[in-house]
């Protein structure tokens, strides 16, 4: 089964002919530990790097695949998969040096 094309809302074409898109998306999900939010980081100590991970997607599966694997992961049922539903615009204006 294939995945759906996307509506394209906006699209940008760079001197090297590709492109970047802004696609619909299906809403904004994402993954809470008992309640509240949280940041995932997996560090690996042989090469001493330590990178973060997404918790917050727009696709629903994503963020069920997200919640089910950490449950099993840590053995818990703590991890839950949420649709964000409100929202407070924090900004993202250019500044004038931009």
């Amino acid at each position: 089964m294939s995945r759906p094309t996307p509506d394209i809302i906006l699209e940008y074409q760079h001197e090297d002919l590709s492109l970047t898109e802004i696609c619909e998306g299906q809403g904004l999900f994402g993954v809470i530990y008992d309640g509240a939010a949280f940041n995932l980081r997996k560090t690996n100590e042989m090469i001493g790097t330590k990178k973060y991970c997404r918790t917050l997607t727009v696709s629903k599966g994503t963020a069920m695949s997200i919640c089910r694997r950490l449950n099993k992961l840590f053995r818990t049922d703590k991890f839950q998969a949420v649709k964000f539903t409100d929202w407070v615009e924090i900004g993202g204006e250019m500044d004038e040096d931009e």
